[in-house]
């Protein structure tokens, strides 16, 4: 947090850094405990972002395009919010979640939501990614039924199963009929060209070459 000046410390929106009020915060929290002798770090890695529109968007970590670019094996899965059983009892399942990881590893990389509750599941990935949990052991967490961070785990079990083929609990099969039947015009293509628009929009808006790292 300390700027090219000996003993002049810098946070917010005066400083390179995101210009979201929790960076800001972080930041002159830990420029204070600098000042005094600290030696505090600002981990930028695992940013969240939220943008406010309905549904919301939200993402987190590295987008499949960034990841490619920098040189990362990485394997990606998309799920429709019309798999997530919060979002069939809502009549609400426009939208998706994806899942970028790096291949070798099944480490998690980054997060990409659009849902009408995408700001609030977003923070689970957060963790997840400060953990360094590999997507087979987000999987296998414990997660609520019927809530829409739920979505998470299912997308995360889709790296190595079929989701429609779970029972109630884990997946589909819990909800009425005729909501699903409503649910078949949307078409995985789709969703996936959404998933694809989505990544694009995040690398235009983004203009560093990489995630942010750590700040001093």
């Amino acid at each position: 947090m300390q700027t090219n000046v000996p003993g002049i410390y810098a946070a917010g929106d005066c400083t390179d850094q995101p210009k979201f009020v929790y960076v800001a915060a972080a930041g002159g929290s830990r420029a204070g405990i600098n000042i005094t002798g600290g030696e505090a770090m600002l981990d930028l890695g695992a940013m969240p972002v939220v943008i406010f529109t309905d549904p919301q968007v939200a993402t987190v970590g590295l987008t499949e395009e960034r990841a490619t670019t920098q040189g990362l094996r990485v394997d990606t899965r998309v799920l429709s919010l019309d798999s997530v059983p919060r979002a069939l009892v809502n009549f609400d399942t426009a939208g998706f979640i994806k899942m970028v990881v790096e291949q070798d590893s099944g480490r998690l990389l980054g997060v990409q939501a659009v849902a009408a509750e995408a700001g609030e599941l977003i923070q689970t990935a957060v963790m997840v990614m400060r953990a360094n949990m590999t997507v087979q052991e987000m999987a296998e967490e414990l997660f609520p039924y019927l809530t829409m961070v739920e979505g998470l785990k299912l997308c995360a079990q889709t790296f190595t199963r079929d989701v429609a083929q779970l029972s109630c609990c884990a997946g589909l099969g819990c909800v009425p009929s005729s909501v699903g039947m409503l649910e078949q015009a949307r078409q995985p293509a789709q969703i996936r060209d959404h998933a694809e628009q989505l990544d694009q929009g995040l690398e235009d808006d983004d203009n560093d070459s990489g995630p942010p790292g750590f700040r001093q």
